[in-house]
């Protein structure tokens, strides 16, 4: 694949995704929630991730995502890479 259609990015993008962190009730709501059961998954640590990315817990989502190997796990890792500004990490 050629990268040079992607990277570097047009002139003004990208620009990171950044939802403003929610507050500690927020956290408490994601984390404590059984996603497994609710969403009937083998794994919820994508889903966790995901929710804590929306509301802004980046380092929370960051380590989540790390820890899954497979293709989805790739692609969230490299959405919170982008929600920090760091796209080169994003690449891979």
């Amino acid at each position: 694949m050629n990268l040079s259609v992607f990277y570097p990015a047009p002139a003004g993008l990208p620009v990171p995704v950044n939802p403003p962190r929610g507050d500690d009730e927020i956290y408490s709501l994601v984390s404590g929630t059984d996603w497994r059961q609710v969403l009937q998954l083998g794994s919820d640590g994508l889903v966790r991730a995901g929710a804590l990315w929306l509301y802004g817990f980046l380092d929370e989502a960051h380590r989540l995502t790390q820890q899954d190997s497979s293709s989805e796990g790739a692609y969230w890792h490299a959405l919170v890479h982008r929600s920090e500004g760091d796209f080169n990490n994003a690449l891979y």
